[in-house]
């Protein structure tokens, strides 16, 4: 998620560069996808356990995001980075692995495309032709942290069940003294 700053600049260049016609994240809900699991009206406790323990097995430092690329496509707008970012994608291979040790596995077909969603078209512009994605000043923040967020499906709500720091790894060497 960026930071409160950045999130508010954001949402500030999303409505002033796409305008009207679009159902736009708040600020606060700002989100990159790492992992998802199926939808459900009401998740088995066991689903949230096994989560919480996957969590607790990722082991990384904080990572730098960088977006820098606009993307209209479908009915949603999208920032997303030009070029791979190395340490953002083994958090999420580091997640993914970690859901699948603890049997919680990803949502079938789906795989990790990083992206910040804008917003959600409105009807009067759903279907309209797509531009091509463009470059534009990045927009970035230091990621220190990820989140398990469940989503009240159909409400547009989001609850936080827990956050996880991400840490540089101590050397070793520190650890005799």
């Amino acid at each position: 998620m960026p930071d409160q700053r950045e999130a508010f600049r954001i949402s500030a260049w999303a409505e002033a560069g796409l305008g009207s016609g679009w159902n736009f994240v708040r600020a606060d809900r700002q989100h990159m996808t790492l992992g998802i699991t199926n939808d459900y009206e009401r998740p088995p406790f066991e689903l949230h356990e096994k989560l919480f323990r996957a969590g607790d097995m990722v082991a990384a430092s904080p990572v730098a995001v960088e977006l820098d690329q606009l993307a209209v496509g479908g009915e949603r707008a999208m920032l997303r980075p030009r070029h791979v970012n190395a340490p953002l994608k083994a958090l999420q291979r580091a997640i993914a692995e970690a859901m699948a040790a603890m049997g919680a596995p990803m949502r079938a077909g789906w795989r990790f495309a990083p992206h910040l969603t804008l917003g959600f078209a409105a009807r009067e512009t759903a279907g309209r032709a797509a531009p091509p994605p463009r470059p534009i000043s990045a927009f970035g923040w230091q990621a220190c942290e990820f989140v398990l967020v469940r989503s009240l499906i159909g409400q547009t709500r989001h609850l936080i069940l827990r956050r996880w720091p991400l840490m540089a790894a101590r050397s070793p060497q520190y650890e005799l003294f």
